[in-house]
């Protein structure tokens, strides 16, 4: 009987010990898909970030070129103009124009804030 007794504690002690372990398993298992699913999420949120970043840099560069463009366009105008009057005019238009340009793309000055005397 008293084998008996020692065998039945020694199974219902290795039962519990059963449960407690796969219980621990089961809530470590479900701590790591969860702490998985935040890494996750946090790298898709920089992701994000970063890819909004890169457009917006290709967008302003494709704006300095542009820039850039019109600027080597209006050089040869001038150059390219008969009359001294003519140059005299185009290099003020240009001027104005070039102003603005560097105000709202280089300075981020944005046109309604600039100052007129």
């Amino acid at each position: 009987m008293k084998k008996r007794l020692i065998i039945i504690s020694f199974l219902l002690l290795f039962l519990i010990f059963n449960i407690i372990n796969n219980n621990f398993k089961k809530m470590t298992t479900e701590k790591t898909d969860k702490e998985e699913y935040d890494m996750a999420q946090h790298f898709k949120e920089t992701y994000e970030k970063m890819a909004k970043k890169i457009q917006s840099l290709e967008r302003q560069n494709l704006e300095y070129k542009k820039i850039l463009m019109m600027s080597y366009s209006f050089i040869r105008l001038i150059d390219e103009s008969p009359s001294e009057l003519c140059q005299e005019h185009l290099i003020e238009v240009v001027r104005g124009f070039m102003s603005e340009l560097i105000d709202e793309h280089i300075f981020k000055i944005e046109p309604e804030e600039i100052f007129i005397p």
